[in-house]
Order: structure tokens, then sequence, then C-alpha cells
């Protein structure tokens, strides 16, 4: 079984610059209530292993820590994740890109939201990545 430790615990110097966040205002998003909200990045710790994907927690910063969303991001080709697995299954057609964890997170319409949010800030991230902007 994995495990996963938060990137920010591995390195804390990275904290400022690589911390992902949310300033949702009132009327902003549909589903999305006003607040501020965190990504915070897990990755796998297991010696030897090459899974290739992050879990993302999101939770409010304020008033209370509240955990609204739990996400899964592969980076990697279909393929890969199922040579990594030894088989074509479920998690194979879901791996490649970002994705609601239903083991752990609400399936509502908040959930759904953050998981369009997530989506388009890798758009930009790798927009930016591509105009050598980052």
């Amino acid at each position: 079984m994995s495990s996963f430790s938060s990137f920010f615990d591995k390195f804390p110097g990275l904290v400022e610059s690589e911390f992902r966040n949310i300033f949702a205002m009132e009327g902003m998003y549909k589903n999305i209530p006003e607040s501020n909200y965190g990504f915070l990045e897990l990755f796998c710790d297991r010696p030897g292993c090459d899974c290739r994907h992050v879990i993302i927690h999101i939770i409010s910063m304020k008033p209370a820590y509240k955990l609204w969303a739990v996400l899964r991001y592969g980076w990697e080709s279909k393929e890969f994740y199922i040579d990594w697995m030894g088989d074509e299954n479920e998690l194979t057609e879901l791996m490649p890109g970002p994705f609601i964890d239903t083991m752990y997170s609400p399936t509502d319409l908040v959930a759904e939201e953050f998981l369009s949010v997530f989506t388009n800030m890798i758009k930009i991230r790798k927009s930016l990545i591509y105009q050598n902007v980052i």
C-alpha cells in the first residue's frame, strides 16, 4: 500500500513559491463558497514506487479548516499506468489527468467545480512553462 506525504513536509523551503491557492469571492463561482482555499499536494513516498501521480487536498483556510475535495492527477499516459498497474482497469482510464478521488472526496457540485478550477490551473501552468515564463 502506498503512503503519501506532503510536498511541503519534504521541501519546506518551497512553500512560498509552490503553494497553490485561490481566493473565492462572493459570486465568483457557482458552487464554491466565498473563502480562501489551499491546494495541498501529497506525493507517494514508498521506496521504489514510481506511480507518478499526486493527491490534492483542497481545504478552506478560514474560518476553519475543512476538506472540500480530494483530487488526483496523473501526468503520464494511459499506457504508462496500464504497464505500472499490470492491466487495464477503471483507474487506468482516470489516471492520465485530474479526477475526483471518489473514495475520499465528496462527489458533489463543489468538488466538481474544484476539479474544473484545478484543471484550469494545470492548463495555465503548462502554457506559462511552454512560453518560458516560469
